[in-house]
Formats: structure tokens, sequence, C-alpha cells
């Protein structure tokens, strides 16, 4: 809402204004009317005395017309003396045609000329008029306070057939107070017009005041109200005039201002929510740059103790992030050509954080109702997390893709080395113990057995192989691999263990764990300067948050793995654990070390985290689950298999001629009737022609045209009770035993008495 304006100069109000209009019009008024009153009166009073001149002057003339032809003079004195005794009447005078006076109520003039009248010098020229024209004349001398009539008197003669004008007559009048005395009588009706016109303006500023200046103020206080900020105020209407109208108008604008204000207060507190919840770092700025305004996420992301007074009025050049991500020539960019900008992926290390942020960056200008650029707001999303799963993601991508390149090329090794297994086997049971042939067989199959267990790592990275499991001491183990490091690890260089007697035993694969420790020690041993350094192996038992329930505490066996070496840069760290990654030089260093630790912790349900500082070393840390499967665990013992056919058919499914020819000879040997097909397609030709005589179908998983799952989903359809012993070079067991469920697999490579120790457990 805008301001008040100043008050402008106090102006007298409505009703005041109408009081003095209605004021100064009724003195107007009342002036108008005593003028025009007082003029019509006194027209009226001078005809009635014009009236009563002429009666008088026409009956002396005619008076004295009859005297005078009787020659009377003296009775024409004695009327003119009984016509003066009227108060009215100050003088008469009657003259003859030379104008010498006949009879006058002066005896002085009585045979003079009418000339020697003092008192209206003026007379004589009158009478001559009057004589010469034959006409009255009625004459006012306000200089000398009277009128006069001035009448001509005619005569009859025998002599004449027409009367002729033998002389005059004149009567005076005195000034009448009422006609002749203008100021007073004015006056007095003046007065009677403003007693008339007060009443009159009393009566019409009550109707005024009662039907437009109380309304008025009415409105007049209600708009003040109005403008102050009270919104929805009514007023009664008491009429249905142009006032009530506009109260009504009044009104409505009122109640709409109110309900437009409550829409407004509710898109504002909207606009508030949305502003301060945004998980956004908003801020708000002026043309010039200036803050006006931050969210709740920007003050979060600031140093403590930040708010938003401390904030607005500053220079939006003036926030970290802007200087911290070298973003000043975009916002400059922004607030001087109104041009929208954006930056994505902007890193930058901010006070008091240990680790470097990445955020996306935009930048929108505002504009005013005239499309002129008023401010911009600016955006920072911090987007850290988001880049770390990525990282995770991609991570866990390049294993999966390593994974399913190391089983296929598993799939194929193994079944290399079953060959090699098998018919190293095959001949060392054949050799008689004195044959010097023996020893190079027994080589052969120790190298097949290592390259299996070579296999057996590679898929444990990939995790496409299932660990072989058993209760394992870690501190067993570290005491196992500190003296191997001892010898080859380099001079200068101090393994140094902290190990805690009470930490349980885990389920692990010996071997993979072995393997995992030695990664990691030497990784540890190649970060040390020349001159050597110190590496140290611990075990702890810790309670720490569970991975299904973070509520929840549960305790975990911790192996951790420091150096004093170089450590780890921060660019560098997020992929030491990618395959075939490393900053050593060429023929120091394969790159897989390190990612082998990590999908051989994944295995076995663990965890690998890293903490490393550049000139401080680096803390590998390893974290395995306790479980109760330790102590209920117990290891069967391993018989010799003696197995006889007695003639019993088998067919042998894979597509390795190698590995059929094998299994043909080391079966046949203990008397059983081998067929044997080299896809999925011959051996259903095959099932369906001897399949009644058929004991067990040794079934290949992996083969070209039809699969080893599906045949065997075929053989089901002849047979529903058909026996079946899968066979597998491929490491991906854990999708494997999802499918197979309870049935049998014999894992490529195989020696000789595991392939009879299968056979025995489906036939016998």
């Amino acid at each position: 809402m805008t301001d008040r304006p100043d008050k402008a100069p106090r102006i007298p109000s409505v009703s005041a204004a109408i009081a003095l209009l209605t004021l100064f019009s009724g003195i107007l008024f009342a002036f108008i009317i005593a003028g025009v009153s007082y003029w019509m009166q006194r027209m009226d009073d001078t005809r009635d005395l014009q009236t009563r001149a002429q009666q008088t002057s026409d009956q002396l003339s005619y008076i004295v017309e009859v005297l005078l032809n009787k020659g009377d003079l003296n009775s024409v004195q004695r009327i003119v003396e009984n016509i003066t005794t009227d108060r009215g009447i100050f003088f008469i005078a009657i003259v003859d045609a030379d104008l010498t006076v006949l009879a006058s109520s002066q005896h002085d003039l009585l045979g003079a000329s009418i000339s020697e009248y003092r008192g209206n010098p003026q007379l004589f020229g009158e009478f001559r008029r009057v004589m010469t024209h034959g006409k009255t004349e009625f004459i006012h001398h306000p200089d000398r306070a009277h009128f006069e009539i001035v009448a001509p008197i005619t005569l009859s003669s025998s002599s004449r057939t027409q009367p002729f004008v033998s002389g005059a007559v004149t009567v005076a009048f005195k000034d009448d107070p009422l006609i002749w005395n203008p100021q007073e009588n004015f006056w007095k009706h003046l007065q009677l017009a403003l007693a008339l016109t007060a009443f009159a303006i009393a009566i019409l500023y009550g109707i005024l005041r009662r039907w437009v200046t109380s309304p008025l103020e009415r409105l007049t206080r209600a708009s003040e109200r109005l403008g102050s900020g009270e919104l929805g105020i009514q007023i009664p209407v008491s009429s249905s005039n142009e006032i009530g109208r506009l109260t009504e108008t009044f009104n409505w604008m009122s109640a709409s201002l109110s309900t437009q204000r409550r829409a407004l207060q509710a898109s504002e507190e909207r606009y508030l929510r949305i502003f301060h919840s945004s998980p956004l770092c908003l801020i708000v700025v002026d043309s010039a740059g200036t803050i006006v305004d931050v969210n709740a996420t920007f003050l979060a992301e600031m140093a403590p103790a930040t708010d938003r007074d401390s904030w607005t009025g500053k220079s939006v050049m003036e926030v970290p992030f802007i200087i911290a991500g070298n973003l000043g020539a975009e916002v400059q960019q922004l607030l001087g050509s109104a041009i929208p900008v954006e930056r994505w992926k902007v890193a930058a290390s901010f006070p008091g954080k240990e680790h470097r942020s990445f955020f996306n960056f935009t930048g929108i200008p505002l504009f005013d109702s005239e499309k002129k650029m008023s401010g911009a707001v600016f955006a920072a999303k911090d987007i850290t997390t988001e880049q770390t799963l990525e990282a995770q993601l991609v991570q866990s991508q390049k294993m999966e893709s390593l994974g399913v390149l190391a089983g296929g090329v598993a799939h194929d090794f193994n079944n290399i080395l079953t060959g090699i297994l098998g018919y190293a086997s095959l001949l060392k049971m054949r050799l008689a113990a004195d044959d010097p042939s023996l020893q190079p067989v027994e080589v052969i199959e120790k190298s097949g057995l290592r390259a299996r267990a070579l296999v057996q790592q590679l898929m444990g990275f990939a995790r496409r192989t299932g660990a072989i499991k058993v209760p394992v001491g870690v501190n067993s183990l570290i005491l196992e691999v500190v003296p191997l490091l001892e010898r080859g690890i380099g001079q200068g260089v101090v393994i140094r263990t902290e190990l805690d007697p009470t930490s349980p035993k885990i389920m692990a694969d010996s071997g993979q764990i072995h393997q995992a420790l030695m990664n990691l020690c030497i990784n540890a041993r190649d970060a040390l300067p020349p001159e050597g350094g110190t590496i140290w192996m611990k075990t702890q038992l810790q309670r720490l948050p569970s991975r299904s329930d973070p509520d929840r505490e549960e305790e975990w066996v911790v192996v951790i793995i420091e150096d004093t070496g170089s450590g780890i840069p921060p660019d560098v760290l997020p992929r030491i654990f990618d395959p075939f990654f490393t900053t050593k030089e060429v023929g120091k260093g394969t790159g897989l070390g390190l990612s082998v630790t990590y999908g051989i912790m994944k295995e076995h349900g663990g965890e690998l985290a890293v903490h490393s500082e550049v000139g401080k070393g680096s803390t590998f840390t390893l974290l395995f689950p306790k479980t109760q499967k330790v102590s209920d665990w117990k290891e069967t013992d391993r018989q010799e298999v003696v197995l006889q056919g007695e003639s019993r058919k088998i067919l042998l499914v894979d597509d390795e001629k190698s590995l059929l020819e094998l299994g043909r000879k080391v079966l046949e040997e203990r008397s059983f009737q081998v067929v044997t097909a080299e896809n999925g397609e011959k051996a259903l030709e095959l099932y369906r022609k001897e399949g009644r005589e058929i004991r067990l179908v040794i079934l290949d998983l992996l083969m070209p045209g039809l699969g080893g799952w599906q045949t065997y989903a075929k053989l089901r359809e002849i047979n529903p009770k058909v026996k079946v012993l899968f066979s597998s070079g491929y490491g991906g067991t854990k999708e494997m035993e999802e499918m197979l469920g309870q049935h049998a697999c014999l894992k490529k490579p195989y020696r000789i008495q595991e392939l009879l120790s299968a056979v025995e457990k489906m036939i016998g």
C-alpha cells in the first residue's frame, strides 16, 4: 500500500463552504429583494401621487375655468387658499396667458409675473411649455424636496369653435419620505428582506446539512480511514439520490479493496512460503545490484548467526559463492543487458567447509509495468550430493561393465582350465606312484588350481561368483600378511599392528580377504616416500548404525590400514576404485588392486571407505558385519569318491569338444554309458530317442543356440522327472542361483573327483 501524501493546506469544509455560500447568496438576494421591493413600492407610490396630483389639478382647472369665465377671481383665490390647507400641498399658482399670476397660495405674487417666484426658478419655463404644447407636465425637484404638476387651463368662447389655452395652473407637493427618502426606505426593505432571508437560509442550511453535507462528511471520514489502510468500511445509505449512489459506490469500492487486500495477502504469504522453503539459494536485487531480499536456504548456507538484515543493502558481488565461483562477469552481464545467465556445475570451496561444493547458478531479470528492468533474481542450487551420487553411479556402471567382461572371459578360461585340470587328474590317476611323469602332471594340476584361484579372485572383484565363506579371524590373517610384507616391502618401511583381542571371527573367504589386505598394504607402501615410513594395521569391534535401519546399531568388525605417505589428491580420490586406473608409472601398476579389493568387500557384504589428505597419508577402513553364521558353521569332512556306473547311461551336453571327450573317458572308466551332444538341439534329439535309458543329464548352462536353461525346460516337457546336473564356467552364480534354485550345479573348472562326487550325489 502506498504512503499517504502530505496533508494539503486546511480548507473550509463543505458544510462551512455551503454555509458561507448560502449566507453570501442570502445577503445578495436580500439586497436584490430590498431593491426590487423598494423600486416597486416607489413606482406604485409615484403613480398614486401622480394620480392625486392630476385629480387635484383637474378639479382646480375645472373650477378655475368656470370662475374665470364668470370673471370671479376672488372665488378662485379663496379656493386656492382652501386647497393650500392640505399639508401635502405647499404652493398653488394660477396664471393667465401672459403668465401673470391670477391666484396663488403666496399673496405677494398676485398680479405679478410667475417668473418672480423664487421657490422654483424653472417654473416660468415649465408654464411656457405647457402653454405652448397644451399638455400637463409632472416635474420632480429632489434638490428642493418637492414635485409639482403643471396643467393647462382651457376656456370656451362663443366666438371660437374649439377651446383655447387661456392659462395654466401648478400644484406643488412636498416630498413623501417613503418615496423621496431612498436610503431610509431602502434599509427598511433590506431589514425585512434580511430577516426573511435568514429564516430561509436556516431552513436551506438544515436541508443541505441533512441531505448533502452530513453524507459528504461521512464519506470524507470514511475515505480518510480507507486511505489509512482500514478497508472494508461500510456507510449506511440514507437516500437514493446522487449522494446515495456515491455512498453505494464507496461501499462497493471498500469491499472490493478489502477482498483484493485479502487476496494480495494470501498471494504474498504463498510467495513467502515458496520463497523461503525453496531448496535453491535465492537472492533478489535491485537494478544496481543491491540485495533486497534473501531466502532461508541462502541464510542456512551462509556463515552461522547471519540473518536477513545483515545481507539486505549489500552488493550482490559480496555473496561468497559468486566470489568463489568467479561469477562476477555473469552478474554484470545480467544487470547491464537484462539477459538471463546460466552456469552449470560451478565448483567452489567455501570458508568453513571441508570439501569443495558444486552448484548450478542462474539469474533472471525482473521488469516493472513499463517493461524497464527493476532488478533480478539469482538462484544457486547445491548439487554436491547429486554429483557424488552421479560419480557413484558411474563407478557402479564401470564395475558392472567390467564384471560382464570378466564373467565372459572367465567362462572361456574356465572351460580351458577344466580341460587342463581334468586331463591332469586323469593322468595322475593312471600313473603309478613311482612314475617319473607323475611330478610334471602334479605341477600341471597345481598350476591349474592356482589359475582357478586367480579366476575366482577376478570373479570376486566382478562380484560374479560367490565367495567360499568360512569362519575367519582377521587378526590371524593380518599376522599371516605381516611376515610376507616385511620380507619384500622394502627398506625403511615399518609395519605396526594394533589388534583388538576381542575381535570376533567373520564369515569370509580367507583367500579373498588375504588378497584384499595384501593389495591395500602394497598400495600403502607405494605411497611412502623413498626413505620409508610406517604402515599401521589395526582391528576394532565397533557399534555402528545398521544399513537396514539407521536408528538401530549393530556390531561391525573394523580393519584399519593407515600409512604416512603422500596422500591422495582430491581430484584423484573419486577415481581410485576405477578398474585399470593408476597414477603409477608404466610397468609399476595395473590399476586393479583397489578395484579387486572393492569387489571383495562388496562380495562379503562389507564397506570400504577411504580418507586421505595430501602430505598427511591415507586411511583405508574395511567394515565386516558380525553375523550369527560364525557360531552355527560346521566344516564337513572330504572323502575320496569311489563311483561305479554299472552300465548306467549319462547324457553329456557341452559346446567344448575337449570337455565332452574328457567326461566320456572319465565316466566310461567308471563303467557308465556316455552319449554326448554339442548343443541343446542335439541333446533333445538324443533324449527323445534314448530318454528312458538316460539316468542323468550333465548340461552346460552357456551354449550357443539353445542354451542350457531352455534345453532343461524342453527336457522337462519330455520327462518332468528328468535329472539334470548343471555345469557352468560363467561366474554369475548369484543370478544363476536365483534361476537354478535348488538344482545342483558343478562349477568349472573342476577336477575328476569333483565331477565324480557331483554325479554320485545325483545318481546315488
